[in-house]
C-alpha cells in the first residue's frame, strides 16, 4: 500500500583510538558521526511554529556532552576539577561538517552573477549590481579557488499536544534538523595535558547530544580521537613562524564573537581592545561583512532561559587597517 519498504546498507567503521593514544596532549582531534538525526536549535532563524537546527556543532554542545559524561563517570575527578572545567581556559570548539581539507565557516561578503562562475569579495573590489553568493554552511580555500559544501537537513511536522493558552488545543509545528550518517570534525585545546587522558576516556562510543535527546534525536558516535599539534586551519590560513606580518589584517570569525566595553556592554567588535591585544597605537575597520545571530541558555538553578546575547556571527569578515605599524607574531598567535 506504499508503506513500509526499506532500504539497508552495510559499512565498515574503524573504531575510536583509544584514551591512552592521547595522553599528555594539549590539542585533541575528534570526529563523530552522527547515528540518528540532531537538532541544534538556531534562535536566530526560529519563529513562530518553526524550529530551525544549525548547519554545524557549537562547542558548547560537545562541552556540555563531555563534562555530563565526566560528571557520571569520574564524579569526584569532576569535582576536584569542577573550576578549571567550567572555565574558559578549556576550548571547545565548533564541529564543522567533514568536506574539503582546512574547512572554514561559509566566509561571508563574496558577490557574483549568476551568468558567471566568478566570484569576488566585497573587501577588496566594488561589487555594485552583483548578487551576494552563498557558500553553504563551509569553505575551503585553495590559491584562488573557493570550495564549499553544506550539512544535509531535513525537516518534520509534529503535533504540540499544550499550549500556553489552551492545554487542549494541539498545533503543527516543523522542526528542521541534521540528518543522520553525516560526520562532523572538531578541536579540544586543553591548559593541561594531563586533562587529555581523562577526557579521552569519555570521548568513546555513542554518545547523546542536542535537543529532543532519547526521542529519536541525537544518538552519534565518535568514530576517532587523536592528538595534534593545532587545528588545521591554522597551518593553513593562519600565521606561523615563517610568515610576514604586514599592516594590513583579516580577521575571519570561526565562532560566533562579541565583545564587552569598559562599561560591560555588547558592543560587538572593541576595537580599543583589539589594540591592546595586538600592541599597535592606531586601528580602523576599512571593509567588513558581517552578519548578526542571537545566542541564549538555560539556568537549570533557577529553571529559566538567560539573556539573549547578540553577536556577530561566524564567518563575518573584517579588513582591518594598522597603517604603518603592524603587530608582533606572537600577539597575532596569541588571538588565534
Amino acid at each position: 500500500r506504499g508503506f513500509g519498504r526499506v532500504a539497508f546498507a552495510l559499512e565498515r567503521v574503524a573504531p575510536a583510538q583509544p584514551a591512552g593514544s592521547v595522553l599528555n596532549a594539549t590539542c585533541l582531534r575528534y570526529r563523530l558521526r552522527t547515528l540518528l538525526p540532531v537538532m541544534i536549535p538556531n534562535l536566530s532563524k526560529s519563529y513562530g511554529n518553526n524550529s530551525e537546527t544549525r548547519g554545524y556543532l557549537p562547542g558548547s554542545v560537545i562541552r556540555g556532552m563531555v563534562l555530563s559524561q565526566l560528571a557520571q563517570q569520574r564524579p569526584e575527578w569532576f569535582e576536584q576539577n569542577r573550576r578549571m572545567l567550567l572555565s574558559d581556559e578549556i576550548r571547545f570548539l565548533n564541529a564543522e561538517p567533514v568536506g574539503a581539507p582546512g574547512a572554514l565557516p561559509a566566509i561571508m561578503g563574496f558577490y557574483g552573477d549568476k551568468a558567471s562562475d566568478e566570484m569576488i569579495s566585497v573587501l577588496n573590489k566594488d561589487v555594485m549590481g552583483k548578487k551576494r553568493a552563498g557558500l553553504g554552511t563551509n569553505c575551503s580555500l585553495e590559491g584562488n579557488i573557493v570550495r564549499f559544501w553544506s550539512s544535509r537537513t531535513s525537516s518534520a511536522m509534529r503535533l504540540n499536544q499544550r499550549t500556553a493558552e489552551d492545554k487542549e488545543d494541539k498545533t503543527l509545528f516543523q522542526v528542521r534538523y541534521l540528518e543522520q550518517d553525516q560526520e562532523f570534525e572538531g578541536y579540544i585545546i586543553l591548559p593541561e595535558a594531563s586533562f587529555a587522558g581523562v577526557i579521552g576516556e569519555v570521548m568513546q562510543g555513542h554518545v547523546w547530544i542536542g535537543a529532543d535527546r532519547y526521542q529519536g534525536y541525537g544518538e552519534c558516535e565518535i568514530t576517532n580521537l587523536e592528538a595534534v599539534d593545532q587545528p588545521d586551519w591554522i597551518q593553513r590560513y593562519g600565521y606561523r613562524q615563517q610568515s610576514e606580518v604586514g599592516s594590513t589584517l583579516y580577521l575571519l570569525l570561526m565562532a560566533p564573537t562579541a565583545m564587552y566595553n569598559i562599561w560591560g556592554e555588547n558592543c560587538g567588535l572593541d576595537l580599543e581592545q583589539l589594540k591592546e591585544k595586538l600592541g599597535v597605537e592606531q586601528l580602523e575597520i576599512q571593509a567588513c561583512s558581517t552578519a548578526m545571530a542571537l545566542f541564549g541558555g538555560y539556568n537549570r538553578t533557577w529553571k529559566c532561559r538567560t539573556k539573549w546575547e547578540r553577536m556577530y556571527d561566524r564567518g563575518s569578515i573584517f579588513k582591518l587597517s594598522c597603517e604603518k605599524e603592524a603587530p608582533s607574531l606572537e600577539a597575532l598567535q596569541k588571538i588565534q
